[in-house]
């Protein structure tokens, strides 16, 4: 259930979100929305960087009337700490070392099943979840005239989940810097081993006692100089699943055992000096093997103000056709049997608005962050007008603080 990247914030919430699923993919995808700037691949920071972060993160409690006991339910509630260094070595390379703790508790959706004017509600899990979970990463990166180099291994451990990964990241610089290529694999080994002594687990569909995936991902990207103030980005990834891609925790929950995903991505950058304002906006595409297909609209602004203070707010929006074989609940007097069956919210129909404030502050070698995010869900904000709201479906508000001290 654990993360990697680089910002706490977005790395929260996917991982929550992904419950033992494609984790790695954001690895992937944040990577091909974040290709490296044109004139960047071959630049050796000068200083070393230590860095602390702290992030809360809040799901809202299941409403009523979309729980089958007709209460409220508290949902996922979850702490990261997490530790960065990033120094020079030599005159050509750096090397980077991250440590994350994480502890979550609360509870999640067990199955649905239809109410009696025919809509769904769901049956909590009940506050059973507590976790932990620690990961490790370094990464080494050379550079070299106007190429760059990097390798990254990361290890994470939980109560019930193991993952290594391996990663490979390339970038140059062409048409005096003018234009960056980039490029990259990675490939993670996952275990998977339940709770055993969790009913969750025990009633299960496919109940396992311990199982494994494999991820192995590809990204290409380019930048270009569009002219002084303008900078635009395109990639595109592909990433194949294998092993056991079911949840072992869900009621009635049963998914194909590989998983292809593709998603391509665009960008624009543009810094006007007359506003001190730099513009981003992205667009991503995703779709899978399963019929999952997805659209991502974000758009953020960083204002640069008086006294070394920068406030960046943002605004992003997310649209997603569900699974082939989603299915909100199974109707009364039917049973799965051997399909491929899914409730997970996660796998449905629906959109997302999420809201983001950051605010910086530089302190002669100190960089202070503040950030806060609401995020909302709900099928009126999806595109593909789904006849039913998946009733686990998210709400949530995230905070987070850090601080950079460079020397």
């Amino acid at each position: 259930m654990g993360f990697s990247q680089p910002v706490v914030a977005v790395a929260v919430t996917e991982a929550k979100m992904m419950k033992a699923t494609n984790k790695h993919l954001l690895l992937l995808t944040g990577a091909a929305l974040s290709i490296p700037a044109p004139g960047l691949a071959g630049n050796v920071p000068e200083k070393s960087v230590i860095s602390y972060q702290t992030a809360h993160y809040k799901e809202d409690s299941l409403e009523p009337n979309k729980n089958v006991t007709g209460g409220p339910a508290d949902r996922y509630e979850i702490s990261v700490n997490k530790f960065s260094l990033l120094t020079p070595v030599g005159d050509n390379a750096t090397v980077s070392f991250d440590v994350l703790h994480e502890t979550l508790s609360g509870a999640s959706p067990w199955f649905n099943s239809e109410s009696s004017n025919g809509s769904p509600v769901t049956t909590m899990s009940g506050a059973s979840i507590a976790e932990q979970r620690n990961e490790m990463a370094v990464k080494l990166t050379q550079f070299k005239d106007a190429e760059t180099h990097s390798v990254g291994l990361v290890n994470s451990q939980e109560n019930d989940y193991s993952a290594q990964a391996f990663s490979y990241d390339y970038a140059i610089d062409l048409s005096k810097k003018n234009t960056t290529l980039s490029t990259g694999v990675s490939f993670s080994n996952d275990r998977i081993f339940p709770n055993q002594s969790t009913p969750l687990h025990q009633n299960s569909l496919e109940g396992i006692d311990t199982d494994k995936k494999t991820i192995q991902s590809v990204y290409f990207g380019v930048s270009q100089n569009i002219n002084v103030r303008m900078i635009g980005k395109l990639g595109v990834s592909h990433t194949q699943l294998s092993g056991y891609l079911s949840d072992p925790y869900k009621l009635f929950d049963r998914r194909p055992d590989s998983r292809t995903q593709t998603v391509l991505s665009a960008g624009l950058r543009y810094f006007s000096s007359g506003h001190q304002a730099a513009y981003h906006l992205d667009y991503r595409y995703y779709e899978d093997d399963w019929g999952v297909r997805s659209d991502t609209l974000a758009f953020k602004t960083y204002i640069n103000l008086q006294n070394k203070w920068q406030i960046a707010p943002g605004l992003r929006y997310y649209s997603q056709h569900g699974a082939d074989f989603y299915s909100p609940f199974i109707p009364t007097g039917s049973s799965v049997g051997n399909d491929y069956h899914s409730e997970d919210f996660r796998l449905s129909f629906y959109g997302a608005v999420s809201y983001q404030l950051d605010v910086y502050k530089k302190l002669d070698n100190y960089r202070l962050k503040f950030s806060i995010e609401r995020y909302e869900s709900d099928m009126s904000y999806s595109q593909s007008n789904p006849a039913y709201n998946n009733p686990g479906l998210i709400n949530f508000t995230m905070t987070s603080i850090g601080i950079d001290y460079y020397f």
